[in-house]
């Protein structure tokens, strides 16, 4: 018997240049850190697809002590992509032999360059656990907002191929670049940022800080029982056209302090389906087979609304 992870979440860091050596001292081989390198290695599909991966089908057995805090893995990606000198840095539960049996089954890389040329990588990826029984399985925990910033500055560095020391750096001046980058990011920490929020952010640090209030707003999965793509949302979305919004939501999870109201038609018009969180943590199961009791009110019930959230309105608590 085993407990359903509740969450995973990682964040990629810059580690220290390292030279294997033989015991004589002789180097065999350059290892370059994340921030010495031209290209850095990349997980097919992305860092998305990587926590994807490492999630997947990850079991706590039922004699273990639930784990907390992070388990810290490092490894090198080498230069025909392959995956090798795994070790866990820090963290001694009973999860970190099967984060890096799954890390040794790790399809290939593309590997980091320097002048055009594949070399060794060092990566290093802390990992968030969190077991709760009746929790979803796939509801990604809350970072702090260190976490954020540095995952944010590492992620600009290395799409505007620049140093970015403080997250003062501007993105507004490359709107391509701009774009990528919170693309990528939304992957990263599975938030969704719509065309009106972009506008509104001129640096790093103004993007570092929607995505951490986006973790404490409502969570919309594509499937029922809170399964399948995951997207957090900070702020209403007065048009779901371009992917402001998740399409076809299967389950909904909006926490305390918060009202959300869906719209058939954009610009928060139409008739209406509200879930009022107020008082407490409101779940949505499933969209399919939505319960209209309680918390959950609509002007239509005939409305089928999985296909029909057209903008939706968030009230919440003041940041």
């Amino acid at each position: 018997m085993s407990f359903a992870m509740r969450s995973i979440v990682f964040l990629l860091l810059l580690v220290q240049s390292a030279y294997a050596q033989t015991d004589r001292g002789i180097a065999l081989r350059k290892i370059y850190a994340v921030s010495d390198v031209s290209t850095i290695p990349q997980f097919p599909g992305g860092d998305g697809a990587l926590l994807g991966f490492l999630s997947d089908n990850i079991r706590l057995p039922k004699t273990a002590n639930l784990p907390s805090g992070k388990v810290i893995t490092s490894f090198v990606v080498n230069p025909d992509g392959s995956i090798s000198d795994i070790e866990i840095v820090r963290g001694d539960s009973s999860l970190s032999r099967q984060v890096m049996e799954k890390l040794g089954r790790s399809p290939a890389w593309a590997p980091g360059t320097v002048d055009g040329l594949p070399v060794c990588v060092r990566m290093m990826i802390p990992i968030q656990f969190e077991f709760d029984m009746d929790a979803p399985s796939h509801v990604i925990r809350r970072l702090d907002s260190l976490d954020v910033r540095e995952g944010v500055r590492i992620k600009t560095e290395k799409i505007y191929q620049k140093a970015v020391p403080d997250l003062s750096f501007r993105i507004k001046k490359n709107k391509k670049k701009r774009k990528e980058l919170i693309e990528a990011l939304e992957a990263q920490f599975q938030v969704n940022i719509s065309d009106d929020n972009t506008r509104d952010l001129k640096t790093a640090g103004d993007l570092a800080g929607f995505i951490y209030r986006a973790q404490g707003g409502i969570t919309l999965f594509s499937k029922s029982g809170f399964q399948g793509k995951v997207e957090r949302m900070a702020g209403s979305r007065k048009d779901c056209a371009g992917g402001d919004c998740l399409n076809y939501p299967g389950s909904l999870i909006v926490p305390k302090g918060f009202t959300v109201t869906f719209y058939t038609k954009p610009k928060f018009k139409g008739d209406q389906l509200v879930v009022d969180a107020r008082e407490q943590e409101v779940r949505i199961n499933s969209f399919i087979n939505l319960q209209i009791k309680g918390p959950v009110r609509t002007t239509n019930e005939g409305i089928v609304w999985r296909e029909s959230i057209r903008s939706i309105r968030i009230d919440g608590p003041p940041d």
